[in-house]
């Protein structure tokens, strides 16, 4: 009987090696969770390179930036009429922030071909926008509120002056 459990036992064994031997050439290659990153992190960026144009992203960043230049202009505009001076100060702050991104961003990416030469006469006004909040900004400090809008307003006048340049309004 013994014998029997044995001649049972080497046949099992057998078997079973069989078996893993079997199972182990089946196994596909091990591959590691960085390889499968990287797979996708390709696949993504190649996605976005394929359905993103410069251009778009260009105009949509000048158009962000212009309505929160409107919104600090309404803000600022606002404190003004409810004798409010802690908004136009709010304002003024967020203006700082929001037209540093302007004076970053490339103007000329944004002009055509027809309006490229207006390039200059559009720093200009940045510059020139600049200052008048700087003025606005010492006026409020001196309590001179009707100076501060006028500062104002000629911050106005000067934005509309580009639009009215790269939109070619006539005069």
């Amino acid at each position: 009987m013994r014998n029997d459990n044995w001649q049972n036992d080497k046949i099992t064994n057998a078997k079973i090696k069989d078996s893993q031997t079997t199972r182990q050439n089946m196994r596909l290659p091990h591959t590691h969770f960085s390889h499968f990153f990287w797979q996708i992190f390709a696949t993504f960026a190649l996605f976005v390179v394929l359905f993103s144009s410069p251009a778009h992203s260009a105009e949509s960043n000048i158009v962000e930036i212009m309505q929160k230049l409107q919104y600090d202009s309404d803000l600022i505009q606002k404190g003004f009429s409810l004798n409010r001076f802690e908004l136009v100060r709010e304002g003024i702050t967020r203006h700082k922030v929001d037209f540093d991104a302007l004076r970053r961003f490339n103007i000329e990416v944004f002009l055509t071909k027809n309006n490229l030469n207006y390039a200059p006469i559009i720093y200009s006004f940045i510059n020139n926008i600049v200052e008048e909040r700087t003025s606005l900004e010492y006026f409020l400090s001196k309590n001179q509120k009707m100076k501060a809008y006028e500062a104002f307003q000629k911050i106005n006048h000067r934005c509309m002056q580009c639009h009215a340049l790269t939109r070619g309004w006539s005069k």
